[in-house]
């Protein structure tokens, strides 16, 4: 499957995730029967600080920065993002949360440079930080490689659904 085609079914499962609404009930067994870690978080962060704040640093790139907040607000430093909080925050952010368990992203180290896949001194690097119940992850991409695909899949899919540009 071409890479553009799986981005646009992650982006449009994420979106559905905020639109279609499911029961409490069937969404508290899943929620029971996992066991929280920094690893597995079971749930986002709460207050008003960011769950989820990504963008790109450093580098010859352009630098910005956008932040997800738990009642579904996005803003952002240095690049436009959308203007109206998310539909349905807590579904759409727990989709967030599924879609990074399932890239790996809660596995990948602090920093992730690929050898021989084009990170150089001025490359930038893409980060992504995500605040859960039970600590803040944040990871760092500098290249492009097979280890990378996960996480490269979700900064396309907060980007796309954040609105920046």
């Amino acid at each position: 499957m071409k890479p553009q085609i799986k981005c646009l079914m992650i982006v449009t499962a994420v979106l559905l995730a905020g639109l279609i609404p499911l029961t409490r009930a069937s969404a508290a067994p899943a929620l029971k029967a996992a066991r929280c870690s920094v690893s597995k978080p079971c749930t986002l962060g709460s207050g008003s600080k960011p769950v989820i704040t990504f963008g790109i640093t450093g580098g010859s790139l352009r630098t910005w920065r956008a932040r997800v907040y738990p009642d579904g607000t996005v803003t952002a430093d240095r690049i436009p993002a959308r203007t109206t909080p998310f539909n349905d925050p807590q579904r759409t952010l727990g989709a967030f949360l599924l879609l990074a368990e399932a890239e790996g992203f809660f596995s990948l180290q602090k920093f992730v440079t690929c050898s021989g896949g084009g990170a150089g001194p001025d490359s930038s690097g893409y980060f992504i930080s995500i605040r859960t119940s039970v600590g803040t992850k944040r990871v760092t991409d500098y290249g492009s490689c097979k280890v990378t695909n996960g996480f490269q899949e979700l900064f396309a899919v907060l980007s796309a659904a954040a609105g920046v540009r």
